[in-house]
């Protein structure tokens, strides 16, 4: 499956899922019960996020790769006389 990257997106479904999530606990533990539309929001934002997600990861294309754009980096586990003159 392609690697799908985590943007600004992602990071907003996943922190309003972990608030609804502490919403939930914190009136649970004041109250000893809690609203249950606080569970379904917050299970909603977590199965939208998988869906979006997994939508994404097969929508992309084939031809995706990393692009490092970092040059070679020189070895400095070797004496200084034996890294080759053209590096």
């Amino acid at each position: 499956m392609n690697r799908v990257p985590v943007g600004p997106s992602t990071l907003a479904l996943l922190t309003a899922a972990v608030g609804g999530a502490a919403a939930f606990v914190v009136s649970w533990a004041e109250t000893g019960s809690a609203p249950a539309w606080l569970a379904v929001v917050s299970a909603a934002l977590v199965a939208i996020l998988g869906v979006l997600r997994s939508w994404q990861a097969v929508h992309m294309g084939e031809g995706v790769e990393d692009i490092v754009d970092e040059g070679p980096v020189l070895p400095d586990d070797m004496p200084a006389e034996d890294i080759p003159e053209d590096v």
